[in-house]
């Protein structure tokens, strides 16, 4: 958009004149037409590499030009991943320092890497990690496009990554669970917090 910080990118509105060049593949166009959110024209030298995180939202990655490799965690490796918002810790995944990330090495056992060629499309779930590097000097096109009602995302998330207003909601609470079990007299703490987990284990 023409505000940087208000609008979303669109692809259409901020490069006209190349955005003709680009189609939505068609097995995929009818529910990124119906739930669009944005897209992002990205334009990388080759070496250049994106840091391992989440988005919120749905996205596919459509690569033009070049070939960039992406590494995907499922949602199941956050606990390995030290992550911090929605981005992970860990940023030099080839070379993970493991004194400092010990519980890495498990998402790695986890992982899924493909390589992206012109004309290849791929489809980024919701929550799912990636981590992208670009191969050689790559143009890609990356789409993002709603699977919810949009009540339930933050009005304010440009990027697709905010919290769904209901996560932030829980999260929020966590907290104030969190203080309130540090209060609880030591020789009962450790028994309410089992209790409170099993609780949460049937939500």
């Amino acid at each position: 958009g023409k505000n940087i910080r208000k609008d979303v990118s669109d692809l259409w509105a901020n490069f006209p004149g190349i955005a003709s060049d680009f189609c939505v593949p068609a097995a995929i166009k009818p529910t990124v037409d119906q739930n669009y959110h944005q897209s992002v024209l990205r334009v990388s030298s080759a070496g250049l590499q994106m840091w391992t995180h989440f988005d919120i939202m749905d996205n596919i990655l459509c690569q033009v030009r070049g070939e960039k490799r992406v590494v995907l965690f499922p949602p199941s490796c956050y606990r390995w991943l030290y992550v911090k918002g929605s981005v992970s810790a860990v940023v030099d995944i080839e070379n993970c320092d493991t004194q400092q990330f010990p519980l890495f090495r498990n998402a790695l056992d986890q992982a899924v890497i493909c390589t992206l060629r012109p004309g290849d499309v791929l489809f980024i779930p919701a929550m799912w990690f990636h981590n992208v590097l670009a191969l050689q000097p790559s143009i890609s096109v990356n789409m993002f496009f709603k699977h919810l009602p949009t009540e339930m995302y933050d009005k304010k998330d440009l990027y697709g990554n905010k919290d769904l207003v209901v996560g932030q909601q829980a999260k929020t609470e966590a907290e104030k669970l969190a203080q309130t079990l540090a209060s609880i007299p030591d020789g009962y703490r450790q028994f309410y917090k089992q209790q409170v987990l099993a609780m949460l284990g049937s939500a």
